[in-house]
């Protein structure tokens, strides 16, 4: 997974007039906060957890961010003036290492939906665009692409009507360590001519006749490239963009890494005691219905679908509550946040690809992603934080009597319930350990390998 991204600020903000030399592109303010503050705490709300910045003029004021975010550090190019965005590009070649990463300019607003669909998009190297815009207020400085019937760039340009799709690109890209040794291995080839250039000319050029980079069309989100203050107060008039600091935890690395770790947000272990009922009833309530409108399954899992089988209650000890959904559902849940702030219901906070909290009052109730996997478990097995369960446990659903209400559950639930808290699990404060979904993993791939033994030794008799 992607984990690191670089923003490119090495402009001297001449679009800004009298302010030019007073405020950088990247510190405009939006709302009240600087474009590159925003831009950070949104990459690391959605778990990137290194961001370079590649600076040039006032490098100064870019460096002093890294006295508040540990997981930004500054490449400076000391050619800023004579020398365009792809050369402080490939001088971050360094710091970049072997690792694919985003990237983006300093002077973007964009929600965090924008990062999320480029993390999840099945395409190594991909550029983000959006149907073409007609308010002219976004056409002025706009870029865009052509694709083939592959998806594939095949074309940059500045006026849309010279390509045969109208595709605008946002400037948000997802690069590929293999694509980005093809560009700097193109760019050495001639420094001198390449390094006045933009990325538009050599990612056409290598996507082309090397390495293929994808057109990954979105249409669901709002982002706005700000040049001058004319962009400034178009934003500032038309852009409701909730840019605030997120839950993100370190132990998300971990989880990554291994498909046994079973992640727990150390939220869990800050509540004083447990949740009051009420509370708790109406935002599982109403969380459902707001849900339901709009076409999404919220299932009950975990604890929540524990007690109301076993007790017809909520745990009295369980500090909150647990549901799920699945992936294809997990964006259209997130844009709900504004519709369910009218009700006092608050996103809480996030750890996305693979869990989104909202909050009422002092209950929180957490919605986990259940992931579809492919290849080797492709149409049988899901994930769901770092844990791999079948996925015929969440196919059938029903509904089930829980406080006076129906809703949704596993219509086998019994054995999802022995596979998170083993045969036990009627027993109130039992030893509910996971033993079942932590060696899941290993028996199945077990069982594979001995499928695979037998194949070769037939083989071999054979021959």
């Amino acid at each position: 997974m992607i984990k690191t991204a670089v923003i490119i600020a090495d402009g001297i903000g001449a679009h800004f007039g009298i302010n030019a030399d007073l405020i950088r592109d990247g510190f405009v303010k939006v709302n009240g906060i600087p474009i590159v503050v925003q831009s950070i705490e949104t990459l690391i709300s959605c778990g990137i957890d290194r961001i370079i910045i590649g600076t040039g003029y006032n490098k100064e004021v870019y460096e002093e961010l890294t006295k508040e975010y540990s997981q930004v550090v500054c490449c400076h190019n000391s050619r800023y003036a004579e020398t365009n965005c792809l050369y402080t590009l490939w001088n971050c070649r360094g710091l970049i290492g072997n690792d694919g990463f985003l990237l983006l300019d300093s002077d973007l607003i964009y929600e965090p939906k924008a990062i999320i669909s480029l993390l999840i998009c099945p395409y190594s190297s991909a550029i983000l665009a959006t149907p073409v815009r007609n308010s002219q207020n976004y056409i002025q400085n706009s870029t865009f692409v052509d694709e083939d019937k592959n998806h594939r760039l095949v074309k940059w340009s500045k006026y849309n009507d010279e390509l045969n799709t109208c595709i605008e690109s946002t400037g948000i890209f997802k690069i590929s360590n293999k694509f980005f040794k093809k560009v700097c291995r193109e760019f050495e080839r001639d420094i001198k001519a390449n390094e006045h250039s933009n990325y538009e000319s050599l990612f056409e050029k290598v996507s082309n006749d090397v390495c293929s980079i994808y057109i990954l069309k979105s249409g669901n989100f709002k982002w706005k490239k700000i040049e001058n203050e004319v962009d400034l107060k178009f934003v500032e008039q038309n852009f409701s963009i909730n840019h605030k600091r997120h839950t993100y935890h370190a132990t998300i690395k971990n989880m990554l890494k291994s498909p046994l770790v079973c992640y727990r947000n150390e939220r869990y272990y800050q509540h004083s005691g447990a949740m009051n009922k009420e509370d708790a009833r109406y935002l599982l309530n109403t969380l459902r219905d707001v849900y339901h409108q709009n076409g999404i399954e919220l299932i009950l899992a975990y604890g929540t679908l524990l007690g109301a089988v076993r007790e017809h209650d909520f745990i009295s000890h369980d500090p909150d509550m647990d549901t799920m959904v699945w992936s294809k559902d997990m964006q259209k849940g997130l844009d709900l946040h504004t519709e369910l702030e009218k009700y006092g219901i608050m996103l809480y906070s996030y750890v996305l690809p693979w869990i989104f909290t909202y909050k009422y009052r002092d209950v929180t109730c957490d919605v986990d992603v259940i992931w579809d996997m492919s290849g080797l478990f492709n149409n049988r097995y899901c994930l769901i934080q770092s844990q791999h369960v079948p996925r015929s446990y969440f196919e059938n659903l029903k509904t089930m009597e829980f406080q006076g209400e129906q809703h949704l559950v596993p219509a086998d639930f019994e054995k999802l319930l022995v596979y998170h808290y083993g045969k036990k699990w009627r027993i109130p404060g039992g030893r509910h350990a996971r033993l079942e979904s932590y060696f899941f993993f290993w028996r199945y791939m077990k069982k594979i390998m001995k499928k695979v033994v037998r194949f070769v030794k037939k083989r071999c008799a054979l021959s």
